[in-house]
Formats: structure tokens, C-alpha cells, sequence
């Protein structure tokens, strides 16, 4: 093969690799509290997405590609606190606003803005920040320092090699200042997951993982009271834990909930142990966090993540199957597993309103085509009623519309929405409030009205009424109460949809409008000149006034179908 071919051949195998070598697996976060549980995905290429889960609730998608490189978060009272690098930030988020708020990190030479955020965590109450949520960040940084004299080669105030300093910033109300820091931390190079940290009370717990041979770690966890000296104390670790990389830090009230996987990496699966530190005591529990069929199948690749939901773990992890959370109680006992949909992108929903006006709009286009295309004459005197017939009274009017309508609008919800929807929901108000705002009940009024229209329009061509009218001794009649036509049918029903818009004060103008016409009007019997009576004994030598006047094709012993 010439230089050429082989140039070429490489070209192509380059190509065909390309998808594969560009395909990411994003990295997964995740956080929780006492009423949310937040699940962040990081992409590589500077974008996240954000879920979250009230306790007791449904995921919701909240956020979607938005920019930014996610180092560290953490939650707080309900709300999503993310830490961001290239360019540094800090985002603070919640299900009950509309967009995240933005802040900047500390203008602190200790935490530069090309430095990430290693890990953060609630530090509401810790050293006498009870002004409200407050957020503890770690961030590594290099004291700078004249160079001593003398023999020593390193700079005074430097880390020793493979060790960094640690320093602790907290916000409260947005403000973020400089808390304490740990020196000379053997963590090798400083990268995410290598520090976990929580704080129970007025107590910050510091979990650092320094790389070691075979792919294990070295954990050692440190804590820091502020009204202690010295500040900074080491404490114990279980040997079944020492070299399991953790996969996440909380705190319970009286315990710090650790996280950590045993790795079988011949297996490419793992083992994840629940390790609770008492903080009176210093004692550490551990047990299995096991999965339906074994605690040993876990994904080794990438490992999980866990966190505290109320008084459960939450862990979170992705396999070829998706995403999924499991909770445990702090017995280690499962609770429940679960495949979540949250990220997986579903068209967007249409506002209930958008789809009331697009319908509306069509309906009006309908009305002008009868209005304008297939017009009469044109009548040459006002609408009247003859002798024997009288407005019916609007109570008995409005009842039978709503005789007529419930059927089909009982039909169109069981259609659109479960049965049990509200008796399976925690709080069945907060879920027929968000029924009431979703899509498909925008759907379910277009597809009742639809129907009820197309009811009434038969109805009252066949029989000359509806059956809620036909109750009530109602039909429908057009000018001195002759035998409606198509076109009026048609005419009048059409414009009802529109007086049904759903607006607070149209009813109220539609039923003002009805009572002061002459008649009892309404704007589409105006339209179509029909009006709804009540049949009375007509007087002698009106025997014909059903007939139109002026019209000899009709016949004169001829009656309305119904007697309408």
C-alpha cells in the first residue's frame, strides 16, 4: 500500500473513532435536606442539568444545558447551592423560582477564580451563623511567603510534597467569608471527590482522600470546633473503610453519615458501606447498603454518589440502564429503588392558555366562514318572537346547559387523567393544582366542548332542543319562532364556544348581556337570530306561525321534529 492509502486509511479509521472517542459519560452530583433532593448532572463540556425531588413528590426537571462547570454543592433549607469554575460563580437555585440566582465567589487571595471548589455542604449553625442557610466551601490554596534563610530549599508557608492547605469559607445571606483552614493535607493532586465535608452543630467534618497503590485510598477524617483548641482533631476509621474511596458525606442530627465503596475492580462492581459516626462518642457503625439481589452490585464505573434525604440515604447512581435512586433507612434497610426520567429531554408542555386561544382563534375563523360565505338575505326587519312563544327564564336556561355539558366534561377528564390521580397523591390540593395547569387539561376542555357542540348541534336540528332543554319545556326558534335553520344551528353553537372562554369575568358580562337583550339573547343567538323559549297555546288564526314569513316552499301543516 502506498505512503498515500495508508495516509488515507488512517484518515478514515480517525473518523469512524471520532463519535466514540468524543461519547461522555456525565458526572453525577447529588444533594439533599429535609424537604428536597437534587440531582445535578455535569457534562464535560462546560454545561449542566438539574433535577429535583421534593420529599414525598415526583422528579422535576428544573434546569437544562445550562453553562457553567460545576465543582461542588450543596443544599440548604430547601434550596440548591452550586459552586462553579471557568468562569468561578456561585449559583443558588430553588423549585419556587423561576431563574437561579448568581453570585461571585470571595475576592479573597485564598480563593482565586481560577480555583474550583473541592466540596461544599449546609453549614447552617456552624460557629454562630444562625442568620439563616449558610454554605460551608473548601477550597485548596498555596500560602505565599518569603523564602526562608538557611538550608531549607522550600518556601516557608508552602505545602509539603503531595499536601495541600485546605481553606474554609462560609456564606450567610450571600456574604461569604473566611472561616479556618487545614494545613499540609496529603491529598496528592486536588481533584473532585477527594474531599468530602459536613457540619453537625457547631462542628465541621472534613473527609480527605489521598490517592494510594492499586487504585485504593487513604482516608483520614478530620474535624474542627471553634471553640476548641487546638481547633483541628483527627479521628479514628473503621480499617474496613480506610481505603474505600467515598462516595458521600451528610449529616443526621447527633451523626455524621459517611459513604464508601469497596471496589472489586476485577468484577467491575462494588460493595457501598454506611459508616455513622456518633459525634458525642466518636463511635463508628458500619453496614452494607445492599441492593435487591446482593450488596455487591453496585457499579464500579462511575461510583455513586449518596446523600441524606430527611432521616433516609438517598443514592443515586447510572448504568447502561439509566438513572436510578435507591433510599435506605439508617438501618441500612432498602427502602425503595427507582429509575428516574428527570434528564431524559420530553417536549415541552403546552400552557393550558396557549391552547385555549389556538382553539378559540379556529373557532372564530369557523363562525366568520358561515357569517360571510354562506349568508342569506339580509332580514329586513328587527327579530321577533310570535304570540306563542316567550324567553325562557335564564335559571332554567343556565340548569340545562349544565345537564347537558357535565357528561361530556366527566367523560373528557376520565379520558385525559387517572381516576385515582388525586387519591394516590400526598397532597391532593398541590396535585389538582397542578392538574389544573397542565396540558392535558387544556386538551380535555377543547376535546368536552368539541363534543358538546357537536350534541347540541344535532339536538336541536333533530328534535329542536338539547335533553337538558327538553326537560325544561325549552326549544330553540329562530325569527317569530319559525323552524331553525342549518346555518343558524351552527351559527349559534359555534359562538357559544367562544362566550365559554375561560376568563374570571366573562360569565358575568355574557349573563348581563343575556338579561337586558329583549329577548334573553345571547350574543350567538343575536348572531344566528334564534332565541330559546318556552312553548305557550297560541292564539286563534296562528296556527302557521312556525313557517317563516314569506316562505311558500314550506308546507303549511308542516311542524317542527319535537314540536320545535
Amino acid at each position: 500500500m502506498t505512503v498515500t492509502g495508508r495516509a488515507a486509511c488512517l484518515a478514515l479509521l480517525h473518523l469512524a473513532a471520532a463519535p466514540a472517542l468524543s461519547a461522555e459519560t456525565p458526572r453525577l452530583l447529588v444533594a439533599g435536606d429535609d424537604r428536597v433532593l437534587w440531582l445535578v448532572r455535569a457534562h464535560d463540556k462546560g454545561v449542566y442539568d438539574v433535577a429535583a425531588r421534593p420529599a414525598g413528590r415526583k422528579w422535576k426537571p428544573l434546569r437544562h444545558q445550562v453553562a457553567g462547570r460545576l465543582a461542588a454543592m450543596a443544599s440548604a433549607d430547601g434550596q440548591l447551592h452550586l459552586l462553579l469554575y471557568d468562569p468561578t460563580g456561585y449559583v443558588i437555585d430553588s423549585l419556587d423560582t423561576p431563574q437561579p440566582t448568581v453570585g461571585r465567589n470571595p475576592s479573597d487571595a485564598r480563593w482565586s477564580d481560577r480555583t474550583a471548589a473541592l466540596a461544599a455542604c449546609n453549614a447552617t449553625g456552624l460557629a454562630g451563623a444562625d442568620e439563616g442557610a449558610s454554605i460551608a466551601a473548601v477550597v485548596p490554596y498555596r500560602r505565599t511567603a518569603e523564602p526562608a534563610t538557611g538550608p531549607a530549599s522550600r518556601p516557608v508557608g508552602m505545602p509539603d510534597p503531595g499536601c495541600v492547605h485546605l481553606a474554609v469559607f462560609r456564606t450567610v445571606q450571600g456574604q461569604w467569608g473566611y472561616l479556618t483552614h487545614l494545613p499540609n493535607v496529603p491529598l496528592g493532586k486536588a481533584a473532585p471527590g477527594s474531599v468530602h465535608v459536613t457540619a453537625v452543630g457547631s462542628r465541621l467534618y472534613l473527609l480527605a482522600s489521598a490517592p494510594a497503590d492499586g487504585g485504593a485510598v487513604s482516608n483520614a477524617l478530620h474535624v474542627w470546633d471553634g471553640r476548641a483548641v487546638p481547633q483541628w482533631a483527627g479521628l479514628e476509621l473503621p480499617d474496613s473503610v480506610r481505603d474505600a474511596p467515598p462516595v458521600g458525606m451528610s449529616a443526621s442530627p447527633g451523626e455524621v453519615l459517611m459513604v464508601f465503596a469497596k471496589v472489586d475492580r476485577s468484577a467491575g462492581r462494588a460493595r457501598l458501606v454506611l459508616a455513622r459516626l456518633d459525634t458525642l462518642t466518636g463511635a463508628v457503625g458500619c453496614q452494607d447498603l445492599a441492593r435487591e439481589g446482593g450488596s455487591g452490585r453496585w457499579p464500579a464505573s462511575p461510583l455513586p454518589g449518596a446523600t441524606r434525604l430527611k432521616n433516609q440515604v438517598a443514592v443515586a447512581w447510572q448504568d447502561g440502564d439509566g438513572l436510578h435512586v435507591a433510599t435506605y433507612d439508617l438501618g441500612g434497610q432498602l427502602g425503595a429503588e427507582e429509575t428516574v426520567d428527570a434528564f431524559v429531554q420530553k417536549p415541552p408542555k403546552i400552557d393550558p392558555q396557549d391552547i385555549y386561544k389556538y382553539f378559540h382563534f379556529g373557532v372564530m375563523l369557523a363562525v366568520l366562514l358561515p357569517m360571510f360565505v354562506f349568508r342569506g338575505p339580509l332580514p329586513t326587519k328587527p327579530f321577533t318572537l310570535s304570540a306563542a312563544h316567550r324567553p325562557a327564564p335564564l335559571l332554567k336556561r343556565y340548569v340545562a346547559g349544565f345537564l347537558d355539558y357535565m357528561p361530556f366534561s366527566l367523560a373528557s377528564a376520565a379520558l385525559f387523567f387517572p381516576l385515582n390521580v388525586l387519591g394516590e397523591a400526598p397532597d391532593p390540593n398541590q396535585a389538582l393544582v397542578e392538574l389544573a395547569g397542565s396540558s392535558e387539561a387544556g386538551y380535555a376542555v377543547v376535546v368536552s366542548l368539541l363534543a358538546y357542540t357537536a350534541y347540541c348541534i344535532v339536538m336541536e336540528w333533530r328534535y329542536g332542543a338539547t335533553l337538558g332543554k327538553l326537560l325544561f319545556g325549552l326549544r330553540v326558534v329562530g325569527d317569530e319562532g319559525a323552524r331553525t335553520t342549518p346555518r343558524e344551528i351552527v351559527m349559534r353553537n359555534l359562538v357559544r364556544i367562544i362566550e365559554m372562554w375561560p376568563h374570571p369575568w366573562l360569565p358575568i358580562v355574557i349573563v348581563v348581556f343575556t338579561m337586558v337583550s329583549r329577548y334573553r339573547q345571547r350574543l350567538g343567538d343575536m348572531l344566528a337570530r334564534t332565541a330559546v323559549v318556552e312553548v305557550v297555546a297560541a292564539p286563534p288564526g296562528e296556527a302557521g306561525q312556525d313557517e317563516r314569513p314569506g316562505s311558500s316552499e314550506r308546507a303549511q301543516d308542516e311542524e317542527p321534529p319535537g314540536g320545535g
